[in-house]
């Protein structure tokens, strides 16, 4: 490939970190939702072993309808009627299981309402315990609300975290490839190549590191796309 079509290549592929979220804000948005009901699942039998978290556990699961059809501002503010708001659970159950993941829900609902920066506050008062993939998938929200919020090193710095925690073929991959977008949307381009070379090498069976029949012929890995654009 010459030069000029290298240059052009990398341009029509290659999104800047705005772009990147419009481009990607639906999918991220059923992330973070798809976040918060396995933060639902997880913590939820716990509550009830620990007669202090029940009274916060059913003070959550009022909240859940408005999470799952997308009503962010009753989720974050409350419906002003027997459901208050993740943000005022998270205040009043600070010191339960039941506060913390408020905290996560108050996040979520701050990064669809665009209030990026809140959002962070939010998801880094939150503390995942005990299950990788919640925990992957918290800091990957925080880290795309830092990007949102245009903190791209610290939105990348969270991604890598994410992608280190989940340690598997499914969702690192995805969190890598996130993050090296926005660096190369930073020019940072041989950054970007070590972690879309890690993604080749330590997750072959990934989506983007496996082979692929395009009209019954074999055709490279996504991922070598991504390599060789940031040699």
């Amino acid at each position: 490939m010459s030069q000029s079509n290298k240059s052009l290549d990398v341009n029509e592929t290659l999104v800047s970190t705005e772009a990147f979220l419009i481009k990607n804000k639906q999918k991220l948005i059923m992330a973070l939702v798809a976040v918060a009901v396995v933060f639902g699942a997880f913590f939820g039998g716990r509550y009830y072993l620990n007669s202090q978290n029940e009274e916060g556990q059913a003070a959550i699961a009022l909240g859940q309808t408005y999470v799952q059809q997308g009503d962010w501002k009753k989720a974050v503010e409350g419906d002003g009627a027997q459901f208050k708001g993740y943000k005022k659970l998270a205040d009043t159950y600070s010191w339960t299981d039941a506060g913390n993941v408020a905290h996560m829900y108050a996040g979520i609902a701050y990064f669809n309402l665009g209030e990026y920066k809140k959002a962070i506050e939010e998801l880094e008062s939150f503390s995942a315990k005990g299950d990788a993939t919640a925990s992957a998938n918290a800091l990957a929200a925080l880290g795309n609300a830092y990007i949102a919020d245009k903190q791209l090193d610290n939105g990348v710095k969270n991604l890598k975290k994410a992608a280190d925690k989940a340690d598997n073929e499914a969702l690192s991959p995805e969190y890598l490839i996130q993050a090296g977008l926005v660096l190369e949307s930073q020019g940072k381009k041989s950054e970007a190549n070590a972690l879309y070379v890690r993604i080749k090498n330590d997750y072959p069976r990934s989506r983007y590191s496996q082979n692929s029949l395009q009209n019954g012929v074999a055709t490279s890995p996504e991922i070598d796309k991504y390599i060789e654009r940031t040699k």
